[in-house]
Parts: C-alpha cells; sequence; structure tokens
C-alpha cells in the first residue's frame, strides 16, 4: 500500500508542476483538475483491477507530457484526449464512476422525450415538455448527489 502512496504523491506533484503555467482555459481543456482523482481512483483500484494496473502506466504517460501540450498543436494532443478517455471509460464501466453532472445531463435528455410523448398525447406539448425536463433534472441530479455522497465522482 505504501507502494501506491508513493507512486500517488509524484503524480500529484507532478500534475501541480506540469500545470503551474496553465491559463484557466488550458487548466479546464486538459482536465488538470480531474487528472488528480484519475490518478487516485487508478491507485486505489490497481491492486484489485488487473486492467487498471496497465492504465496507471498510461496515465504516467499522459501526466509526463502535459507540460508539452500548452503549446502542441492539435494532432500532437490527439494521444493525450484519447488515453485519458479510454481511462475514463474503463473506470466508468469497470467501477461505475460517473463524471460530474453525467447524470443530470442524460436523465434531463430522457425527460425532454419523455415530456414530448406526454404533451403530443395530451394536446400540451408546452407543459409537457416543462415537465419533463424538471422531472429528468431531478432525477438526473439525485443520482449525481447519491454518486458524490458514494465518492463515484471522477
Amino acid at each position: 500500500m505504501e507502494k501506491q502512496d508513493d507512486w500517488l504523491e509524484k503524480i500529484e506533484r507532478e500534475i501541480k508542476d506540469s500545470s503551474k503555467g496553465f491559463t484557466e482555459k488550458q487548466r479546464k481543456r486538459y482536465k488538470a483538475d480531474r487528472l488528480i482523482r484519475i490518478g487516485r481512483y487508478l491507485a486505489e483500484f490497481s491492486h484489485q483491477c488487473e486492467q487498471c494496473g496497465h492504465f496507471k502506466e498510461l496515465f504516467e504517460q499522459c501526466v509526463g507530457g502535459l507540460a508539452a501540450l500548452s503549446g502542441a498543436d492539435k494532432k500532437e494532443r490527439k494521444p493525450y484526449f484519447k488515453n485519458l478517455k479510454a481511462i475514463i471509460k474503463h473506470l466508468q464501466k469497470a467501477h461505475r464512476m460517473v463524471e460530474k453532472g453525467q447524470n443530470a445531463e442524460l436523465w434531463t435528455a430522457v425527460g425532454v422525450a419523455m415530456g414530448v410523448a406526454v404533451g403530443s398525447g395530451s394536446g400540451n406539448m408546452g407543459l409537457g415538455i416543462v415537465l419533463g425536463i424538471a422531472l429528468g433534472f431531478s432525477i438526473g441530479t439525485m443520482l449525481d448527489s447519491k454518486a458524490q455522497k458514494e465518492g463515484r465522482v471522477i
């Protein structure tokens, strides 16, 4: 376990050092704050999940090249985002992790679809859509807060 803590401390320090010169826009683009959380989850799950162990190496490469991304063109940034997306997708599928606001977005869309169906059936499309959005958003935020309490937010 101590080895995992050392790895995590090294990764967090490297992320902070690499992103020091970033503007706020670059911090958002390269998901600097999210990288630390992803590193924590990889360290936590790697002892029980072999694939997370492999993704730790890939994550180290992403973090290692973080400082060079600020001056890179779109083609050079593509592998970074591709690798990060693969890691996030694994965490979501294998470990039931969710991104912040993911459920609210999904359930709002579902609510709109249900609202259109109900609204067209009842003859009052506007009211159906508004009720669908409200219901979908409330369900989504409830699920997001549940995931937050359980510590499953990337």
